[in-house]
């Protein structure tokens, strides 16, 4: 498990010059993963390995793990191999060093503008605890004036976080039904134009009437039941915009845009005018095959709110001049 995080959070994003600087960080990434580590909780048997040293050696002598009481630095020279040049050097040289080089940690980052607390513990914060890691970090707003509003103040603060991966914005009525949300959005990410991430979305987009060429789907299981449109790329679709369900943004969507305050009256039009903003930037848009419910009842959709932001968003974009 521990591995597991070290490659994710580190490995994967690192850059090291050298096997010297390699080790710093590593080291420095035990001692800082330290600072705030919970037990894992282990609920694995262990009968399938007890017999992988006989089938790979033909010897019945099991290799005993080191003791408990051993450092993290130990643990981390045995799983290493323990006794190889490159690990003895390793732990001689630098492990009575106190790291202080700041490792590339990244985490990604639920994030949820919450009205009714009952709908989010239904719905959001089920999709939640089952689509993040054990490292993922929660941020809410309560009864702020407007999810524009809201959603700015969760930039800001996500933003702040230099282990940022990603963000993602969940509406309090969506729940994600999959647990591999998180290595879906590092495929779509790994391309580093991709700054906003959706489940649906659309080409030709001229309008907040965005659904014309849709691509991608949502299980509306009080509207259209079980079942999902999908077929999505793993790196993604690229589309002109994607619906605020969720959006999930790159960190640098998350320090460089921000949603505008003039669509906070009517709710509709935030999503399509962040895509735009990001697309006029040169920046793309993509959806992703990742399965999610809105729970929301036929009446969902507010048409006496939606006629003046599209009004709004005409007045902005025209014709959709984002390219």
């Amino acid at each position: 498990m521990f591995f597991s995080i070290l490659a994710r959070r580190l490995l994967r994003h690192g850059q090291f010059t050298d096997p010297h600087d390699l080790a710093v960080q590593m080291l420095a990434f035990v001692e800082h993963h330290n600072l705030t580590a919970k037990p894992f909780r282990w609920t694995y048997t262990g009968k399938v390995l007890a017999a992988w040293p006989t089938r790979l050696t033909g010897s019945t002598t099991r290799a005993s793990p080191p003791s408990r009481e051993l450092s993290s630095y130990s643990w981390l020279a045995f799983a290493c191999g323990g006794t190889t040049p490159f690990t003895t050097a390793l732990f001689r040289d630098y492990a009575p060093r106190r790291a202080t080089r700041v490792c590339a940690v990244a985490m990604i980052v639920f994030g949820c503008a919450v009205t009714d607390g009952d709908k989010y513990r239904r719905f959001a914060e089920t999709g939640i605890r089952r689509a993040a890691e054990p490292d993922s970090a929660l941020l809410l707003r309560h009864g702020a004036p407007s999810i524009q509003t809201a959603y700015n103040s969760l930039l800001q603060e996500a933003g702040a976080r230099p282990d940022l991966e990603a963000l993602v914005l969940l509406h309090q009525d969506a729940e994600l039904l999959e647990r591999d949300l998180a290595e879906k959005l590092r495929i779509c990410m790994g391309d580093p134009l991709v700054a906003v991430v959706g489940v649906a979305g659309s080409n030709d987009v001229h309008s907040l009437e965005w659904w014309g060429g849709m691509v991608g789907g949502v299980v509306m299981p009080e509207i259209t039941g079980p079942g999902r449109v999908g077929g999505t790329p793993p790196c993604g679709w690229p589309v002109d915009s994607v619906d605020g369900l969720l959006l999930a943004l790159s960190p640098w969507a998350v320090r460089m845009l921000r949603f505008d305050e003039s669509f906070a009256p009517y709710f509709h039009g935030y999503d399509v005018d962040l895509c735009f903003q990001a697309r006029e930037r040169g920046r793309r848009v993509v959806v992703a095959d990742v399965n999610v419910a809105h729970h929301a009842g036929l009446d969902y959709f507010d048409r006496q709110s939606w006629v003046p932001a599209y009004i709004l968003w005409h007045r902005k974009w025209g014709r959709g001049r984002a390219s």
